[in-house]
């Protein structure tokens, strides 16, 4: 198994809106993940977008050895989130999952703590800077009261009130799981 990982460059971008034209790096990315020969891959910094996160998808599905997925600053949208969440329903490797400062919404929040219910293998997720606003901190409140794998998460800059603060903190108290939470801060 190797790790898998994208060159640093602001100035490398995968396709926007392309499903046939990857570029050979991303294909690459994605004949790695399909073969399963790697266990880490990190696409942070790269424009993503939503189409490119279905390929994404599609070809983590059926991955029997990838842990840990980098998908930092990816410009993933809601459906990106809804679809790469659609897999994690059924992935049976992926430890490690960064959703760092996307474009994701309350859909796609939402989709990710359907996932979150059921997914036994996810222990640390990081979902900061995405906006999701109290409406999808509840979804996620409520998956955390049923997950029993996840050990850490970061909802840092998510534009939490009070009424997402206190669930959280309800959510918590009927989870033994989660050693480390980051949420801070609440209101940006």
């Amino acid at each position: 198994m190797r790790d898998f990982q994208t060159s640093d460059s602001s100035t490398e971008h995968f396709p926007p809106d392309s499903t046939e034209n990857f570029t050979p790096e991303f294909q690459a990315i994605l004949e790695s993940i399909q073969n399963n020969t790697a266990n880490k891959i990190d696409i942070g910094r790269q424009f993503l977008g939503d189409n490119n996160a279905k390929a994404l998808a599609g070809v983590l599905g059926n991955n029997t050895s990838l842990e840990e997925l980098n998908l930092w600053s990816t410009k993933i949208g809601d459906t990106g989130a809804e679809l790469i969440s659609e897999m994690l329903k059924n992935n049976k490797t992926l430890k490690i999952l960064n959703f760092y400062n996307n474009y994701i919404g309350v859909a796609g929040a939402q989709a990710l703590a359907e996932a979150l219910k059921v997914n036994k293998t996810l222990t640390k997720l990081f979902f900061r800077e995405n906006k999701i606003g109290d409406v999808a901190a509840k979804a996620l409140t409520e998956a955390l009261k049923v997950n029993e794998t996840l050990t850490e998460l970061d909802l840092s800059g998510n534009n939490f009130g009070d009424v997402a603060a206190q669930a959280l903190a309800q959510a918590l108290s009927e989870n033994y799981t989660v050693l480390g939470l980051r949420m801070s801060p609440f209101n940006q």
